[in-house]
C-alpha cells in the first residue's frame, strides 16, 4: 500500500499521543485537576502512567520479538511486543472517563469521554503499524496488557478508595441518603 505524507504526517501526529513525555504530561495536569475532589484518583493517575513503563520494559524482556523491517518510517529500537504506545495510551486515555465523572453530572459528555478514549487508543495503535513499527498482533496483544494492566489499577484504587477523601457527586448523593 501506498503511504501519502499527509497519511505519515497525521500518523506521526497521533502516535505522539502515546509518547511518554504526553503520557506523563497529561496524567500529571489531570492530577492536578482531580486532586482537590478525589486524592485517590489522582494517585491512581499519576501511578498507572508511572509504573506502565516498568510493565513495557519486563514484557519486552521476556518476549523479545523482533520489529518489522516492512518499510519502516523511522528508526525504532528494542523489541516489538509489546507495542509501547498503545499500551502507554491505555494507560491514560483509559482513566479519562473516570476523570470525567468526577467533574461532570452529564452522562453524555462521560459517553463522550469513553468515546474519545477508545478513538485515541485505537488511532495510535493504528498508527504504530502503519509507521511500520509494530505488527498488527503486536499492538492488538498491547492492548489486551493494557485492559489487564487498567483492571489492575482498578482493584488498588477500589481497595483503597474511600467516599470520606472523595467529593464525586455519587458521593455526596449517597451521604445525602444516609
Amino acid at each position: 500500500a501506498t503511504r501519502t505524507d499527509e497519511q505519515t504526517t497525521f500518523f506521526n501526529s497521533v502516535s505522539r499521543l502515546g509518547d511518554n513525555t504526553f503520557i506523563f504530561a497529561v496524567a500529571a495536569l489531570l492530577a492536578i485537576w482531580t486532586w482537590g475532589r478525589c486524592r485517590y484518583l489522582a494517585v491512581a493517575l499519576l501511578l498507572a502512567a508511572l509504573f506502565r513503563p516498568l510493565l513495557e520494559f519486563i514484557l519486552k524482556a521476556m518476549i523479545d520479538r523482533q520489529r518489522p523491517d516492512i518499510e519502516p518510517l523511522g528508526e525504532f529500537r528494542g523489541p516489538s511486543h509489546p507495542s509501547g504506545h498503545p499500551l502507554a495510551a491505555a494507560s491514560l486515555w483509559g482513566l479519562l472517563p473516570a476523570v470525567v465523572a468526577l467533574h461532570m453530572r452529564s452522562r453524555a459528555v462521560w459517553w463522550a469521554a469513553v468515546a474519545t478514549s477508545c478513538t485515541v487508543v485505537v488511532a495510535v495503535a493504528t498508527a504504530r503499524v502503519y509507521k511500520g513499527a509494530h505488527y498488527l498482533t503486536d499492538v492488538t496483544a498491547s492492548l489486551s496488557w493494557a485492559a489487564l494492566y487498567l483492571a489492575t489499577v482498578q482493584g488498588f484504587f477500589d481497595r483503597y478508595h474511600g467516599t470520606k477523601n472523595c467529593r464525586h457527586p455519587q458521593h455526596e448523593v449517597q451521604a445525602g441518603a444516609g
